[in-house]
């Protein structure tokens, strides 16, 4: 892919840091330029797909579903997880779609070809998991819920904060939800905030609570402060102190989970 050649693509999936180049110059030649899929006509209108020396080589390209199209070989839009089940797989790379300003607008995935398989496996495996974040400083943040309710890590301070990292598809994520409610609901009043940062759009979530209540503040398409918090699994707990420090840190939900949170929730209060 001839995108490969001079600029290295920055992907944060799942707090992983990923920023290097699959093919060599030679290799990349060998990649032939295939038409654009009937279905993405309408929504490339404009755009071309970068060729060799388009674009700055120097500048990192983040990959975010949530903030830019990114599309299927067929021309299916990505949401966030077909996105990162998409890059996970190892059998697809983006080529990048630009405007007459080359600027990067859009992304649409192709079949890798044998040698960027290889690669990308490599790539995968030599990737270390991101640290936890307990015991350090929270990571900033500055988000509205689907109310208009905005919060902050600094306006936070003072407050014990616990955050749900979660997504729609999830089931264990909608299993843990009436235990979450029961724990809201016991430390209503006092001076904690909770904060379910789910990766899905304001509209899918609309839908879903429409008929669900989750009485977590609910902040929609958070996946990427789950990436700078080194979510690699759903649902996440994180539980930050009044100082704006990360306390707890687990994925998973299990018999233990609720009662776990709270018994953090309870020694934060009495600091």
């Amino acid at each position: 892919m001839s995108f490969f050649k001079t600029v290295t693509i920055t992907l944060i999936i799942s707090g992983a840091l990923w920023a290097r180049p699959l093919l060599s110059q030679e290799q990349a030649a060998e990649v032939q330029p295939k038409a654009v899929p009937s279905a993405l006509a309408e929504n490339l209108k404009g755009l071309k797909k970068a060729e060799l020396g388009e674009l700055d080589r120097d500048k990192e390209i983040i990959l975010n579903p949530d903030t830019m199209p990114m599309y299927s070989p067929e021309g299916k839009r990505l949401s966030g997880k077909e996105f990162m089940d998409t890059i996970m797989s190892g059998s697809f790379v983006p080529e990048p779609f630009i405007d007459d300003k080359k600027e990067v607008k859009a992304f649409v995935f192709r079949a890798a070809t044998e040698e960027e398989k290889k690669r990308l496996l490599a790539m995968m495996k030599e990737e270390e998991a991101p640290a936890s974040p307990q015991g350090k400083e929270a990571k900033p943040f500055s988000v509205a819920d689907m109310k208009g309710n905005k919060y902050s890590l600094e306006k936070l301070k003072g407050k014990v904060t616990v955050i749900n990292f979660w997504f729609l598809e999830c089931r264990p994520c909608r299993a843990e939800i009436p235990e979450l409610n029961k724990l809201v609901d016991q430390y209503r009043g006092k001076d904690v905030v909770f904060l379910g940062m789910s990766t899905n759009k304001t509209t899918q979530l609309e839908q879903f609570l429409s008929k669900t209540e989750f009485r977590y503040n609910i902040i929609p398409e958070s996946g990427m402060i789950a990436a700078t918090y080194g979510v690699t699994g759903f649902p996440t707990h994180i539980v930050i102190d009044r100082d704006s420090k990360v306390t707890y840190f687990a994925s998973g939900f299990g018999p233990g989970t609720i009662e776990t949170l709270k018994g953090e929730i309870e020694r934060l209060l009495k600091k």
